[in-house]
């Protein structure tokens, strides 16, 4: 029921992940710093299918890749796995530093992230008919497909994509 829109300002505010560079937004006109956020809510989700989703539609050349790269300190591998897990767990280090407060687990944490608002005041209502919108759900290989195809993948980035997994209540992919 609150009016927060995907990459757009709504009325209560916004899902933008590119905010969380605290920089201006790659995909609106909002600078991160222009506001004093009442709530920074943190969606995750599955590894699976967020490590398959990078390294399979952002290419050399995507603005995406090029803006978490920046912001985040990291650079690409000749290995689109290990990009991918670079991508994803530098930034969670960065999402984790702007003390997030709340975590939304977006697989299995409905319920919470509705309890979470009534709590701080927010006046929603809990709606079965709300059936949530896929963004960014492009089709591509999954998870398992990436691992063969990419081959050997050293400890280091395996025990860094455990360690998100583990932070986040998510089964280990390796």
């Amino acid at each position: 029921g609150l009016d927060v829109q995907h990459e757009r300002m709504g009325e209560d505010g916004t899902s933008d992940w590119s905010l969380a560079s605290g920089d201006k937004s790659l995909w609106q006109d909002v600078n991160f710093k222009d506001y004093e956020w009442d709530i920074i809510i943190y969606c995750v989700r599955d590894p699976r299918e967020s490590i398959a989703s990078i390294a399979y539609t952002e290419d050399i050349n995507n603005i995406s890749l090029s803006h978490r790269e920046k912001w985040a300190k990291f650079k690409r591998a000749n290995n689109r796995l290990v990009t991918a897990i670079v991508s994803l767990t530098s930034w969670n280090s960065m999402i984790m530093k702007l003390e997030p407060d709340f975590i939304f687990k977006v697989e299995d944490r409905q319920q919470n992230l509705f309890n979470f608002l009534k709590k701080r005041g927010f006046k929603v209502k809990k709606s079965e008919n709300i059936v949530p919108t896929g963004y960014n759900s492009r089709q591509h290989s999954n998870i398992d497909s990436l691992i063969e195809e990419c081959g050997y993948t050293l400890i280091r980035y395996k025990n860094r994509l455990n360690e998100y997994c583990d932070m986040h209540s998510y089964s280990h992919v390796f």
